[in-house]
């Protein structure tokens, strides 16, 4: 029988037609993705221009170093304390994430959160939690990979992705 796509070995790919060329010059884009995963893959737009390109997230916090710390454990990087209401985060790849003291209390779900891309969601989870971090729910698994949903020390939503949901340029 066929692997599951979130069992396939992963290779670089050629992906025709993922960007509108406007912006780099090229429509093609290199992807990570599992053998076979370009089957289920489809263009939904392209957008012709653009206002501007993300600079980093800001995750609200009432502790920006210990949840920075916590982060740097888990993504790898550096950690930047610009001021004592703001830390940065620099990971080794990727965009900046900072934390930024407030003083409401989180009390719902997050609108936004980050997904972490990883080769083994429960040693992931298990290490996170070591860290601090809360397991929410079980894990889920589809055709194209899984995910486990945590909370951060201070109850912020992340996941832990694994399979082509996790696309990398």
């Amino acid at each position: 029988s066929e692997l599951p796509l979130a069992a396939r070995p992963l290779v670089m790919a050629r992906v025709a037609g993922w960007c509108c060329g406007s912006c780099c010059g090229s429509s093609d884009i290199t992807a990570r993705l599992p053998i076979g995963a370009l089957s289920v893959a489809r263009i939904v737009r392209t957008v012709h221009g653009m206002i501007g390109r993300l600079d980093e997230v800001v995750i609200d916090c009432h502790h920006p170093m210990v949840l920075a710390e916590f982060w740097q454990r888990v993504l790898g990087g550096w950690v930047v304390q610009q001021s004592h209401e703001w830390v940065a985060l620099q990971p080794p790849s990727g965009i900046t994430v900072s934390f930024q003291l407030v003083p409401e209390a989180k009390t719902e779900k997050n609108r936004v959160h980050l997904d972490v891309d990883v080769d083994d969601l429960e040693a992931a989870t298990v290490a996170a939690e070591a860290l601090g971090a809360v397991r929410s729910g079980e894990p889920v698994y589809d055709e194209l990979g899984g995910f486990q949903v945590m909370l951060d020390p201070e109850g912020n939503e992340f996941c832990f992705v694994n399979g082509p949901t996790a696309i990398t340029a």
